[in-house]
This record gives structure tokens, sequence and C-alpha cells, in this order.
């Protein structure tokens, strides 16, 4: 039996197509709880996307989540890498 692809709806403001990191990432929660994640595998990922979230700043990169691109992941990847964080955290 196939796996089912479930997505999550996300409300956009209409005149900017955008969406808060703090909605974003309530939203991606929530979906996992509904797949049945646990908790601590929740936790970790929302901890994660926080981290993110901060490495965008710093970087002074677009926060909007709907504005970022692969280009810009590489760049969090990369400073989260030379920040000391093994390649196997990140």
């Amino acid at each position: 039996m196939a796996k089912r692809r479930t997505t999550v709806n996300i409300e956009l403001n209409e005149k900017s197509k955008s969406i808060s990191w703090e909605n974003a990432i309530e939203l991606f929660i929530s979906s996992m709880k509904i797949k049945g994640l646990s908790y601590n595998t929740r936790r970790w990922y929302k901890e994660n996307l926080i981290a993110i979230v901060k490495v965008l700043k710093v970087l002074g990169l677009e926060l909007d989540p709907v504005l970022i691109t692969e280009s810009m992941v590489k760049e969090i990847v990369l400073k989260m890498v030379n920040s000391g964080l093994s390649s196997t955290t990140v």
C-alpha cells in the first residue's frame, strides 16, 4: 500500500502572499503531530527551524519563508557548519 502525502493548507495574506516564520513553523509542527510523530521529534524540528531563522537574521537574508531560495538554504548550511556544528547535526 502506497503512503499518502499530506499537505497543510496555509492561509496567506492575499496582499503579500506571505506567512510569518512563527505561523509556518507551528503549521509544520501541527502537521507532524497529525502524522503521529513523537513529541521529541516535533521538538527537534522546531528547535532546528528556529535556529535557521536565527541564521537568516545574522546573514541579513530575507525573512519571509515564502521567499526562501535554495541558494539561501545553502548559505545557511555553510554558516552553521562554519560556526562549528558538525555536518551530521546540520
